[in-house]
């Protein structure tokens, strides 16, 4: 099963990119902390292809007789697409890092960058569930078997989404506690207990308000249902999302420039939301439809 190694292997770039990233912030690294975060994820990428699988890359060495695969007609059509709207995402996942940093100050980018990569993670994890079943879905739609993709889509698209759910609302919840207990000073005889208030007192400063949080958690919907309809899709060998994708994207960029340059993340998170839900949820349930539509 290649999907768990692969899924392994990307728990520990993860625990271990995480675990590099503490150690360079807590001794001064500053920005180098991105070149070490990347230099862990090359080290497990490199270690995949080189020891994991060495055999079956040097398998693909030597040179094959009998029907070659054309690069140009089977790989470079929606390769190319991938590319574009891989490009275009930065709108809609760091953009809004540097942009605070710009018009708003190292503060709040630094907020706004620990709960939106908070948030984003979430989604990454609630995502899983049907992006560890790419596999099934392809084989699905070889056999023809588009009943069963329907009903295993279906059931994983839910779950997904009652997870992202769950998982933001809990995270708000947590933000509006830690909000409760700003500046309040632990009761005597729990001294205990003060590292750790201390810590949830810094906690509380470093992540954005109740109100732009809830913002940035509504604004995971619309990224997770595009997401969703990608991955039914997708397995067709079908790419009808590019001209959409990218304009959402970049319309996502605009308005989240526009509005959080003059009214900082609370209009980040607004721009967000409107480009989601003014665009990409009807824009992606279209093309769904009427990919379905041609199905039948």
């Amino acid at each position: 099963d290649q999907v768990s190694v692969t899924n392994r292997y990307r728990a520990f770039q993860s625990i271990t990119g995480t675990l590099v990233a503490w150690i360079v912030i807590s001794s001064g690294g500053g920005i180098w902390t991105c070149v070490a975060i990347c230099a862990v994820r090359l080290f497990w990428e490199l270690w995949l292809i080189g020891v994991r699988y060495r055999q079956f890359f040097v398998s693909l060495l030597p040179p094959r007789s009998g029907e070659q695969v054309s690069w140009s007609e089977e790989v470079w059509p929606i390769q190319w697409k991938l590319a574009v709207q891989a490009m275009a995402t930065y709108f809609t996942s760091s953009f809004v890092i540097p942009l605070m940093f710009e018009y708003q100050g190292p503060e709040v980018a630094g907020r706004i960058g620990l709960t939106w990569t908070a948030l984003i993670t979430l989604q990454m994890a609630a995502w899983s569930w049907l992006m560890t079943r790419a596999p099934l879905f392809g084989s699905l739609v070889a056999q023809n078997n588009i009943p069963e993709l329907n009903r295993v889509f279906r059931r994983l698209t839910q779950v997904s989404t009652i997870v992202l759910l769950s998982g933001g609302t809990l995270f708000c919840l947590i933000v509006w506690l830690l909000q409760l207990v700003r500046g309040v000073e632990l009761p005597a005889g729990w001294d205990v207990l003060e590292p750790v208030w201390y810590l949830i007192q810094k906690l509380q400063e470093r992540i954005l308000p109740l109100y732009p949080t809830v913002l940035l958690a509504l604004a995971l919907i619309p990224i997770h249902i595009s997401q969703c309809v990608m991955a039914y899709i997708r397995p067709f060998k079908q790419e009808p999302f590019l001209f959409m994708n990218t304009l959402t994207q970049l319309v996502t960029g605009l308005l989240v420039w526009y509005l959080g340059k003059m009214y900082g993340p609370v209009g980040a998170g607004w721009g967000f939301l409107m480009a989601g839900y003014l665009l990409t949820i009807p824009g992606f349930l279209l093309i769904l439809q009427r990919f379905i539509t041609r199905q039948k």
